[in-house]
């Protein structure tokens, strides 16, 4: 499941603190151990934080939509509808909703140049921050990996690795012989 509030149900992604299908579930509910369990189907009630309710709650942050004549949303989570109706979370970028605004997964940024959600320690065009593209033509080596926010690079002989490619060594550095 993409979403961090979702649980996987009959081999559905679900939310089971919304779900009127699955209202409550928890754990691996398609598994039969008694830990885990389908929840509940509401009906023509509402699943409001994991119970059935007969009135869709904006108190607890749901609503209804389309306004008065839809579905009860959790606006903290729906990404169709996070923080209010039909405001979308661009998930093909990588936005969720979590608390009523569209947010990135744990461990990834949102780069404001291209409003995509990117893992600052292993992106190449956004190493270690956003918009830092490693070098990856460098005629005194070649790049090996974006890790840990830096960019890395396998140097020819008398280059050193640097986060933007090979720079030649010191002379004194490399043992070559001075010459006067």
């Amino acid at each position: 499941c993409i979403h961090e509030s979702e649980i996987k149900c009959d081999g559905k992604c679900i939310n089971p603190g919304a779900s009127n299908d699955y209202c409550g579930a928890k754990g691996l509910c398609d598994d039969s151990n008694s830990a885990n369990s389908k929840g509940t189907e509401c009906g023509d009630r509402y699943c409001i934080n994991g119970s059935c309710s007969t009135a869709c709650s904006t108190s607890d942050g749901f609503k209804l939509c389309p306004d008065e004549t839809g579905t009860c949303v959790d606006l903290k989570n729906n990404s169709e509808n996070c923080g209010d109706c039909d405001k979308k979370c661009d998930e093909s970028a990588g936005l969720h909703c979590k608390e009523g605004e569209c947010k990135c997964n744990s461990g990834y940024t949102e780069c404001e140049s291209t409003h995509k959600c990117v893992d600052l320690l292993r992106d190449p065009n956004n190493c270690g921050t956003c918009d830092h593209k490693c070098t990856t033509s460098d005629p005194n080596g070649e790049f090996v990996a974006c890790s840990d926010g830096v960019c890395n690079y396998s140097c020819n002989n008398f280059y050193h690795s640097t986060t933007d490619g090979c720079v030649k060594d010191d002379a004194h550095a490399c043992g070559e012989e001075q010459t006067d």
